[in-house]
């Protein structure tokens, strides 16, 4: 599970109206959906490094998985290291 006061900080920095009280009950959900969706993301990447015969995943294999081409786009950018100066 993860953490719910990660999830609300996130939930607060996302929102608009910084004023606007979160629920409980809305963090868990969200909470739960994040988890769902990482798991259906990583089982897929996996799916796709065994076809291709590799023990690694890598991010071509999540490329592969992601729904949306601006999800892919975040986790390049996200997963790629900074190069050296």
């Amino acid at each position: 599970m993860l953490p719910l006061a990660k999830v609300k900080r996130m939930m607060r920095l996302a929102n608009l109206t910084p004023t606007t009280a979160i629920a409980k009950e809305a963090v868990f959900l969200v909470s739960k959906s994040a988890e769902t969706f990482l798991q259906m993301l990583t089982e897929q990447s996996v799916h796709f490094a065994r076809a291709g015969k590799r023990k690694k995943v890598s991010t071509a294999d999540l490329e592969h998985t992601s729904p949306s081409p601006g999800l892919t786009l975040t986790l390049s950018l996200t997963l790629t290291p900074p190069l050296p100066r």
